[in-house]
């Protein structure tokens, strides 16, 4: 089970794990989303859509350094050069999104490649990704969460089309009170993993310089018997210090940026680059400690086409914003 990860090579059957040398809950009908009132007039806090609840927690803005800073202690090259980058407030999910939301706004998993069980066989032994309410879910594409539905446009957000029968569109019609839902930007991403403006000294991972505390890695995502391979429930690590958990590990979450390379120009609110492969950020349950770093990078290299949804697999999922 020593695998390890290129910069993620992806393809549409969902059951391929593909590994290379290591670079790397809402009860409602439509139109009656509700706040519980435990977060601000924004409308972050505890939000419920078709019976299942999730959390959304309130960033602040701010200005920080992006990019392989010193506390990384290693940084690849497309990390560098690090640059200033201010951003306004914005929201972000407390965990990735659950198989539990999903199914209630999609009515059933993403993709027909994953089997009843969610297992994957190598090596003569049957593994599990992990199958519950409260897993994260993955399987999803970039296209999934956005849609591809040209002649129903839901909204734009950050020069990206969200249509109506992707997953994000589909939400915030579903909640009723004005949030549009989204992916989160690259930087905006970085600067929550980071503890935005609540943290004063930076660490490696989400939350720790001990990656055991804050993420599943491939050290410790085995289960007991041998055979649970994969992700984990949500939340059940340390979170970091804006109560956001999982950000490293457990799953690669999907970004709504293009990626491209940096440059050391500061930047306000940037949404990536104008090339064809969206980010991914945060590492996943079978990469190595240095690769579910804060600042480490990734990207999705199988065409964007909606016809066969993008790239999707066992390893790639996200977390909301708005």
């Amino acid at each position: 089970m020593k695998r390890k990860l290129k910069k993620i090579m992806l393809g549409v059957s969902a059951l391929s794990v593909m590994f290379a040398a290591s670079m790397l809950f809402v009860s409602c009908d439509k139109g009656n989303g509700e706040d519980n009132g435990n977060g601000d007039d924004n409308g972050s806090g505890n939000i419920t859509a078709n019976g299942v609840s999730f959390d959304m927690v309130k960033v602040e803005g701010g200005i920080f350094t992006m990019g392989g800073t010193s506390e990384q202690d290693i940084s690849y090259s497309d990390e560098r050069p690090t640059h200033q980058v201010t951003l306004s407030d914005f929201n972000i999910g407390s965990t990735e999104v659950t198989q539990a939301l999903w199914k209630a706004v999609m009515g059933g998993w993403p993709h027909a490649e994953c089997n009843p069980d969610c297992t994957f066989e190598e090596d003569g032994k049957t593994y599990s990704y992990g199958k519950g309410d409260n897993y994260p879910m993955y399987f999803v594409s970039w296209y999934d969460i956005l849609g591809t539905d040209a002649s129903a446009i839901g909204y734009t957000i950050n020069g990206v089309t969200y249509y109506k029968n992707g997953f994000c569109y589909k939400l915030s019609e579903l909640v009723g009170d004005g949030k549009q839902f989204r992916l989160p930007t690259e930087a905006e991403w970085e600067y929550a993993a980071r503890g935005g403006n609540k943290l004063t000294n930076q660490t490696k991972y989400s939350g720790s310089n001990n990656i055991d505390e804050v993420a599943w890695y491939r050290e410790n995502s085995n289960g007991e018997n041998g055979n649970t391979y994969g992700t984990h429930e949500v939340a059940k690590k340390k979170a970091n210090a804006l109560g956001l958990y999982d950000m490293s590990g457990n799953l690669l979450e999907w970004c709504s940026d293009l990626y491209g390379e940096y440059s050391s120009d500061a930047q306000t609110n940037p949404t990536g680059a104008s090339t064809y492969y969206p980010v991914l950020r945060g590492g996943y349950w079978n990469n190595e400690a240095k690769d579910c770093r804060v600042s480490t990078r990734r990207y999705g290299i199988s065409p964007r086409d909606p016809g066969n949804g993008g790239s999707a697999i066992g390893y790639l999922g996200f977390r909301l914003a708005f």
